[in-house]
């Protein structure tokens, strides 16, 4: 904590999620996703940051951090809540569809889906074929194979799933390495990640432990957030980069008022913000603030560097 300039456990870790989640996302964009070569790729570029910059930002695990403590009691609250999610493997709602989208990855490594069965038919048949398996979807305005799987392509008999990528590529990981059936417990990392970016994120606003192990434990009892820990959507992955990502951003400002600039907070405040948006939609919603940001600097920061 001393050394503004070392790299916590927090970062290396935070630096691997981005690491990973990016890797990931770019296989499978390219229809080559592997979970060992993502994992090992992922470590890889983290060890090569640090690597790189081991002369200026070097990890240093500090067992006597007075966060350890505090943030140790907002684990243990939260376990209480989400130490068993809850396992859907059904399609149809979102959940299930997740799920699918997770088990699809994990097996084709491929983004879009490949119907197989219209693939082969002769021409003439597929039209019937369609009629019996394509619905028409008025609100979105397209065809929809089953719940959470639209038409992308249909000369070429491809469909595309409903959802963003970032949920199901990190349940497609937990699945490989800790068992099919534990794929689900990638909720339970990023929520328990989540809780302690929040206790952070309310450290760096009041600069205060015990308001910071209120906020944490607040969210680690909040009924909401449990059940979302452990119910196999995305409120809570995103929230995980969202909060992570203000986080950095203040930890910035905060130590710009010192006259200490650290582009490093910036870079992974950014990096995780742009994970938001490969996790849900609702990501849009925070471009007025980043506006108001931009304008509010511009007005009110005397200080060159920083508003650069």
């Amino acid at each position: 904590m001393n050394n503004t300039k070392n790299a916590t456990a927090l970062d290396a870790l935070v630096v691997l999620i981005i690491s990973i989640s990016f890797v990931s996302i770019a296989s499978l964009a390219l229809n080559v996703f592997n979970v060992h070569v993502s994992v090992l790729l992922g470590l890889n570029l983290t060890l090569l940051v640090f690597g790189l910059k081991k002369d200026s930002w070097q990890i240093k695990i500090n067992l006597k951090s007075p966060h350890v403590f505090p943030i140790m009691v907002v684990l243990a609250i939260g376990l209480l809540f989400r130490s068993e999610p809850y396992h859907y493997v059904a399609g149809g709602q979102d959940q299930g569809v997740y799920v699918s989208m997770s088990q699809y990855y994990d097996n084709t490594g491929k983004i879009f889906i490949e119907d197989e069965v219209r693939k082969n038919l002769p021409d003439n048949l597929k039209a019937d074929y369609d009629s019996e398996n394509l619905v028409f979807d008025e609100e979105q305005k397209t065809w929809l194979y089953t719940p959470g799987v639209y038409v992308q392509d249909l000369e070429n008999s491809e469909y595309v799933f409903q959802f963003y990528q970032m949920h199901p590529v990190w349940m497609s990981i937990f699945g490989k390495i800790f068992g099919d059936t534990n794929r689900v417990y990638s909720l339970v990392f990023f929520s328990l990640l989540s809780l302690v970016a929040f206790y952070l994120l309310a450290f760096e606003l009041t600069k205060r432990k015990d308001l910071a192990l209120l906020a944490g434990a607040l969210l680690a009892i909040n009924p909401l957030h449990a059940f979302f820990s452990k119910f196999p959507v995305a409120e809570v992955v995103g929230l995980a980069f969202t909060t992570l990502s203000f986080y950095y951003l203040l930890k910035y400002y905060n130590l710009s008022k010192q006259k200490i600039y650290l582009p490093v907070n910036l870079t992974l405040s950014a990096l995780l913000m742009s994970g938001i948006f490969f996790t849900r939609i609702s990501g849009l919603m925070l471009i007025p603030f980043f506006f108001m940001i931009l304008i509010m600097t511009q007005i009110y920061v005397d200080d060159g560097k920083l508003k650069k």
